[in-house]
């Protein structure tokens, strides 16, 4: 199981860069949600460093096990009162869409005395059931999240809408590119790095269109069989 692990994620790494060769390259970062400590490590060989999880409890129960061998960013929709949890072990919140989750994350890292990269998630389809801002309000939500000395605001990050085939999203990650490029380019835009959109089924599309990390879990680890939890 660990060397198809180690065989899937290669071929997708390679895919990915082939994809994302105009733009330079592409961080393909697997999800783990779900997926056990072993099967993870296994990536270590790959030159994996940084990996994906949805849950912060599930993040918390891993740390121990994967014994520092990779940073943790958190992707899934965040309640307030995980930043605690968070503010002691992450080093990046790919989630960040409210002023309020600014607010805890600002707070537990002023006890930690830490800082934390951070990502502002973008409703990029306006999906009323998904987070994220509007790409509209990107450069006011910037501007406010300057506010959090203990943050630093280092990419964009999108779950693109659901759509029938892959290339039905290219639209969407065109526009996150040139919201990407945009918000940059803008005053206090300068530590803007990343962008994070594209996951198994769209990878490849987002990679082209400009992606700077894609985040894998099933097309690395396999189709998933687990029930809803809530955090």
């Amino acid at each position: 199981m660990k060397e198809e692990i180690l065989r899937r994620y290669r071929a997708i790494y390679e895919s990915v860069q082939r994809a994302s060769g105009a733009w330079g390259g592409c961080e393909v970062m697997p999800v783990t949600k779900t997926v056990e400590a072993e099967r993870i490590l296994c990536l270590k060989d790959a030159g994996v460093r940084r990996i994906g999880e949805n849950r912060v409890q599930e993040a918390m129960e891993k740390q121990e096990a994967l014994s520092g061998a990779f940073d943790f960013h958190i992707i899934g929709r965040m309640q307030t009162n995980k930043a605690k949890y968070v503010a002691k072990f992450a080093s990046c919140v790919q989630s960040l869409d409210r002023i309020e989750l600014a607010e805890a994350l600002q707070r537990a890292l002023s006890r930690e005395n830490r800082t934390l990269e951070a990502y502002i998630e973008i409703n990029i389809g306006k999906d009323p059931a998904k987070a994220g801002v509007f790409k509209e309000d990107a450069h006011a939500f910037l501007k406010a999240l300057a506010a959090y000395e203990n943050l630093r605001i280092t990419g964009l990050m999108t779950v693109a809408p659901i759509v029938e085939e892959p290339e039905d999203a290219r639209k969407y990650f065109k526009e996150m590119r040139m919201l990407f490029d945009d918000v940059r380019n803008a005053p206090g835009g300068e530590n803007i790095q990343n962008l994070s959109m594209g996951m198994s089924k769209d990878c490849l599309i987002a990679a082209e269109e400009g992606a700077t990390i894609v985040r894998v879990g099933s097309a690395i680890f396999g189709a998933r069989n687990y029930a809803p939890q809530k955090e």
